[in-house]
């Protein structure tokens, strides 16, 4: 019981820490934050569209000599992009929504969960970082050994 006390007493105080150069420095954050999810979600539909043209002139590409990855590989690409990019730019939007509606109301509750979703889109950026170092590293091994294999 003594500690919900103290920390609806912490959560207080935290309030009166909210000035309004944290506010307009929040809110400039927010406008950023949505800038670049409409920038990546323009890109991202470019790219879904990509993906598209690239199975429409599948006949073009497969009939083209010296051709390196087949049509349906390329455009498997730009989908999985494609796939990659749905969540961070979720998480923008409900980040500059959140913020935008916690400026609004003064709500505490709301920049907590404004800065949720930029600890998710952090999160799965450092997450995704490492699964593409890890894949660096596994093809780098393939090729040593397919180096020393005699294959390359």
């Amino acid at each position: 019981m003594e500690n919900e006390k103290s920390m609806d007493e912490h959560i207080g105080s935290f309030e009166s820490v909210l000035t309004d150069n944290i506010k307009t420095y929040w809110s400039e954050t927010r406008k950023w934050a949505l800038f670049f999810a409409i920038m990546a979600l323009i890109f991202t539909v470019l790219m879904l569209f990509g993906s598209i043209a690239v199975i429409a002139a599948s006949s073009a590409i497969e009939n083209t000599p010296g051709m390196p990855f087949s049509s349906g590989m390329i455009s498997g690409m730009y989908i999985v992009f494609v796939l990659v990019y749905i969540l961070p730019i979720y998480y923008l939007f409900k980040f500059n929504s959140s913020s935008k509606q916690a400026i609004q109301n003064d709500s505490i509750e709301l920049f907590e969960e404004s800065l949720n979703y930029i600890k998710l889109l952090f999160r799965y950026g450092g997450v995704l970082t490492l699964v593409i170092i890890a894949l660096y590293i596994i093809v780098i091994l393939l090729a040593i050994a397919g180096a020393g294999q005699g294959l390359f």
